[in-house]
């Protein structure tokens, strides 16, 4: 989200500007966005060559100050993962919208995850879903794909949660349509959040022990409800012995 408060924020900080600012920008690109849009329809780019093409427009016209080795303000995570891509090393798929939660957690079960390069919207200097420019969005799923594909997060661990979790969406639907707070959490663990198994685990035991604390009003929630969901739920069997106490 590029302004809190009267002030950028995140990662990619360096490289945003106010969304009062896009649309005068997307004049100003627009020729360039075309002919990348031309080269992609016609096979001269690929989905990886295109996406790659389309961030360093963006952040070249952003940035301050220039290098062909780095942009200040871009993380190499970013070229790091584009690299990936265009070798094959990376499973990833362009999309031209964002998709829905469940769409990408069945990716990610499959083991390869959406990359979205907004078209439409970075010619409108338009944002999307409310908070980010077509150029953030981007950054922001190759930035979790490079999570999902890091060696250091176990990405087979991470395949094998998001399966688990997709098995286990028919028991915490309920919750979810029950409570706009544990719904936006569990999207955020279907869609959002790429980091080791075991830390995907913690999160999503804590957001449904806490869920279950707002629900009884107190610091005791209804424990016999909560432990049968807990060891019930595939996705957190392999947390031992298991325990009704939030997760510090």
């Amino acid at each position: 989200m590029p302004l809190v408060h009267g002030r950028l924020v995140g990662k990619y900080r360096g490289l945003l500007i106010d969304h009062a600012d896009l649309f005068r920008e997307a004049e100003l690109l627009a020729p360039r966005l075309q002919l990348l849009a031309e080269r992609h329809t016609s096979g001269t780019l690929t989905d990886a060559t295109f996406t790659r093409d389309f961030i360093l427009l963006f952040a070249h016209h952003r940035a301050a100050k220039y290098d062909a080795r780095q942009i200040r303000g871009m993380p190499g995570m970013i070229f790091s993962i584009l690299t990936d891509w265009a070798a094959g090393r990376a499973n990833l798929r362009l999309t031209a919208q964002p998709v829905s939660a469940i769409h990408m957690l069945r990716a990610q079960a499959e083991g390869w995850r959406y990359v979205t390069v907004d078209l439409e919207a970075a010619l409108c200097g338009r944002v999307i879903e409310g908070d980010r420019d077509a150029f953030e969005f981007a950054l922001h799923d190759l930035g979790h794909a490079y999570a999902f594909f890091k060696p250091d997060y176990d990405p087979p661990g991470q395949v094998e949660f998001f399966q688990q979790l997709a098995r286990d969406l028919p028991l915490l639907e309920p919750y979810a349509a029950a409570e706009a707070q544990f719904a936006d959490a569990l999207e955020y663990c279907m869609a959002d959040m790429n980091s080791h198994p075991q830390h995907l685990r913690q999160y999503l035991r804590g957001v449904i022990v806490e869920m279950f604390l707002r629900r009884s009003g107190s610091a005791v929630p209804d424990e016999g409800e909560l432990s049968a969901l807990l060891n019930n739920l595939h996705s957190l069997a392999a947390i031992q012995k298991i325990s009704c106490l939030p997760v510090g």
